[in-house]
């Protein structure tokens, strides 16, 4: 466990490779932070929890669904008393078939929407970090869209995402809001009332390019990937 947890701390923590972050100050800074992130082990092992809770989720077709979260948390990491969720599962009743679905969230993800369309269940997810971001490669736009195909979910294209899928109606993470575990459900009003305080451009699953360097990407990743043309210093 405490191997996991560490090398999860690291991916945190990790600072682009650009040439302005190689520098001694910021080489001495990043020493300094994974230092406090090997102190804060013990607390990740010990510390941690697990939260199982549930939450209604409004389709597109004005139906509602439960669905059951669960989310695994390390303890308090020294020296900002960081919660980390670590690991993120859900599980629903598909509302036609009664088909149970379940899912451990690939890792440095959280979900955003889960809908339905012509009888397949998607899933739109979001990195949660700026280093998860580089590690999924800096996804343009930010959107990582899948689709449930005979029990397997497997990723797929933007264009593949059905047009009308552009509302979130999944909380990404329990710790996002308070009131999400407060209960044990947290209702589609509690969902509308946060989305209306976030960021304009994460209440709607936009099919528009955006600035990878902008939200954070490493130049190098984009090089890597042949990717040249979205490199903008915009931010």
């Amino acid at each position: 466990m405490n191997m996991i947890l560490f090398g999860r701390v690291l991916r945190l923590m990790e600072f682009p490779q650009s040439s302005q972050n190689r520098s001694g100050p910021a080489r001495l800074a990043r020493l300094g932070i994974l230092l406090s992130a090997g102190f804060a082990l013990n607390a990740c092992s010990e510390g941690g929890r697990t939260l199982d809770w549930k939450q209604e989720v409004r389709l597109q077709d004005g139906r509602t669904i439960i669905v059951e979260r669960k989310s695994k948390q390390t303890g308090k990491i020294f020296p900002e008393n960081t919660v980390i969720e670590y690991e993120k599962a859900l599980s629903f009743s598909h509302p036609d078939t009664n088909e149970r679905i379940q899912w451990t969230l690939p890792k440095g993800t959280g979900a955003w929407m889960l809908d339905f369309d012509n009888g397949f269940p998607y899933l739109v997810l979001r990195t949660s970090s700026v280093a998860d971001y580089n590690k999924w490669d800096c996804p343009n736009p930010p959107w990582i869209a899948y689709r449930n195909e005979s029990g397997k979910w497997q990723r797929i294209g933007q264009e593949q995402l059905p047009a009308r899928f552009v509302k979130p109606n999944l909380l990404h993470a329990a710790r996002t809001d308070e009131h999400a575990t407060k209960d044990g459900l947290y209702t589609v009003k509690e969902m509308e009332a946060y989305m209306t305080k976030i960021d304009p451009p994460r209440r709607v699953i936009s099919r528009e390019k955006v600035s990878p360097i902008g939200n954070g990407c490493d130049e190098d990743v984009l090089v890597r990937l042949g990717r040249q043309s979205e490199i903008d210093k915009r931010r």
